[in-house]
């Protein structure tokens, strides 16, 4: 694997508070270069009940960072970098417990907004070249995303419609990034990572979830 193939710092989720009242941001933070280790540090700033509704289950499991390297976004097989590309994704699972959920109220269907945030910068073009966000889970309808006019923030507006009061129910929003051989280099993989000193920048993806009934 290329010793300068990075995991683009990702993050998690914030779970949300009744009626859009507030909610909390966890910060996941891959540290330093990925040679054929993928540990990493944990950066989180956590609020009372804020796992309550919707949260991420197994890190781990349910986290599908983005990779980039010199040449472009990677694809991997395992932990192998097999090719680059000007497109790459990035997805997060979450979970919703269903009776906690059901307390909320309302019709039954939630709407959900996530919020996607880029921290440790003032450089925000990789939220700019997100082109579209995908959710194929058969409970999730009505997904409409933008980015805000100054930049800074790209949220994800979607419909919950739980097939159940009990239980819990998963969704997963994928993230498709498009550059370009022109735009790469400066639009992404300089945002995370300072090639001229050879050490990554500090820049952080954060979710932000909150819940309307």
């Amino acid at each position: 694997m290329r010793n300068r193939a990075k995991f683009s710092i990702v993050a998690v989720f914030s779970c949300c508070a009744v009626m859009s009242m507030g909610f909390a941001n966890w910060i996941i933070t891959q540290q330093g270069p990925l040679y054929e280790s993928l540990t990493g540090g944990i950066e989180a700033e956590r609020a009372d009940f804020s796992n309550e509704y919707i949260f991420i289950e197994e890190e781990s499991r349910d986290i599908s960072p983005l990779v980039y390297t010199p040449e472009g976004f990677a694809v991997l097989d395992g932990d192998e970098v097999i090719k680059t590309s000007y497109e790459g994704t990035m997805s997060v699972t979450f979970t919703a417990d269903l009776e906690k959920c059901s307390r909320l109220g309302g019709d039954g269907a939630l709407r959900v907004t996530v919020s996607l945030r880029l921290t440790g910068t003032e450089n925000f073009a990789p939220l700019a070249s997100i082109r579209s966000v995908a959710c194929a889970d058969a409970h999730i309808s009505e997904l409409q995303f933008a980015l805000s006019e100054e930049g800074d923030v790209f949220t994800a507006d979607l419909t919950l419609t739980p097939p159940a009061k009990t239980g819990t129910a998963a969704f997963t929003l994928r993230y498709t990034f498009v550059s370009s051989e022109g735009s790469y280099l400066s639009d992404i993989y300089e945002v995370f990572y300072d090639s001229a000193n050879g050490k990554e920048r500090g820049a952080a993806f954060s979710f932000g979830v909150s819940i309307r009934t």
